[in-house]
């Protein structure tokens, strides 16, 4: 068998899981390199890769949880499928934006760290105070 089709044979959210991956990788790697230099420059590639994957698992998990409440909140019976491609594509995009926008304003790593995923922390936390106001603007707009 081929990969493409162990790939297809999987259920939704390990399919989602295994494409998402090797698509935010190289986002954390650039982040690496654009911020912390010297840690590119001191360790072996495996290091390196190591770190990106534990960020990449992070950030993928956090947005996907983002996703499920917000879903969960809005009370739209999405489609699973349709909930993990969001989730990826906000995440990458998310990801790709706040890269461009710290490397202007020439933040460090540390930094660079904390808006990422205290973003989306910060968005879940709203999301839990204001779920109630999303239901009913959801349920209005559907009526």
């Amino acid at each position: 068998m081929s990969w493409i089709s162990d790939i297809e044979q999987l259920p939704d959210i390990k399919k989602a899981f295994v494409i998402s991956i090797p698509v935010v990788t190289p986002f954390w790697f650039i982040s690496i390199f654009l911020f912390k230099h010297s840690f590119y420059l001191h360790n072996e590639f495996y290091i390196i890769a190591l770190f990106s994957y534990c960020l990449t698992i992070l950030w993928y998990l956090m947005n996907l949880v983002l996703s499920v409440v917000i879903a969960y909140f809005i009370g739209k019976a999405t489609d699973r499928e349709s909930q993990l491609v969001a989730c990826g594509a906000y995440s990458i995009c998310y990801l790709a934006i706040l890269i461009f926008v710290s490397y202007l304003l020439k933040l460090d790593f540390l930094t660079f760290i904390y808006c990422c995923f205290g973003y989306i922390v910060f968005r879940i936390l709203w999301v839990f105070s204001f779920g109630k106001f999303l239901r009913k603007a959801a349920k209005e707009m559907n009526s």
